[in-house]
């Protein structure tokens, strides 16, 4: 197998997150209509959007009666009781009221600093609206990264091959060298696999089964990964 030289990183919900983790974002929106949400239900509300979302997400046009659906699964997975479309329409007025806030993973800095450590090149391959690197220059992270792949900017959304080959041929890399991590398998793991670079899937849900490549439920563990190869 070829020597690992670089890694490259999906951003949303993989180094950054909107308001917190993912794990717990349901919950905190839940929090802000007066829910609060026990450990056990926001885990299983959790996980049901994430498998609602990478099930029925087909672009970046999404309606209101799929944002309303998406709220709903939440709240009948976490054994909300009352008027659901309700409840729902409430979460997602709190959804477009709260302002854009993104946090870095809490393991983004350890995970980007280790590597950098070992000599790996890092890079950001995203479906983005544009303003990605400056997202990342907020979060002073963007240093760490050779290239940022913005889709938006490049014309080219995951999983189409093409942004992966910008950036494996302007740096100069197989992509058999090359780890992508991401949190979606029919974005970034089968982009990786189409390519052959080699996937690790980025799920802390525990939802999906490995369509091919590898799954991690911590960012930092994605080290730990490179250090066994």
């Amino acid at each position: 197998m070829p020597m690992i030289k670089a890694v490259t990183f999906d951003a949303g919900d993989t180094l950054i997150h909107l308001w917190v983790h993912k794990t717990r974002r349901f919950a905190y929106l839940c929090e802000h209509i007066g829910i609060p949400l026990a450990p056990d239900a926001a885990k299983l509300a959790a996980r049901a959007c994430e498998r609602f979302f990478q099930e029925r997400y087909k672009g970046p046009s999404k309606h209101l009666e799929w944002w309303l659906t998406y709220h709903g699964v939440g709240l009948q997975a976490a054994g909300v009781q009352g008027n659901l479309r309700q409840l729902a329409q409430d979460i997602h007025e709190v959804w477009n009221q709260l302002p854009e806030t993104w946090v870095l993973d809490p393991e983004a800095i350890i995970t980007l600093e280790c590597l950098r450590q070992r000599g790996i090149r890092l890079a950001v391959i995203s479906n983005w609206d544009g303003n990605l690197r400056q997202t990342l220059q907020d979060l002073n992270i963007l240093s760490y990264f050779e290239m940022v792949l913005d889709s938006h900017v490049v014309g080219v959304r995951k999983p189409d091959p093409a942004i992966f080959r910008m950036f494996s041929q302007a740096c100069k890399l197989e992509p058999a060298q090359c780890i992508h991590v991401g949190d979606s398998p029919d974005a970034d793991e089968l982009l990786a696999l189409s390519v052959g670079a080699i996937s690790v899937l980025y799920d802390p849900l525990e939802c999906f089964p490995s369509k091919g490549g590898h799954r991690i439920s911590e960012l930092s563990d994605v080290v730990e990964f490179l250090d066994k190869m």
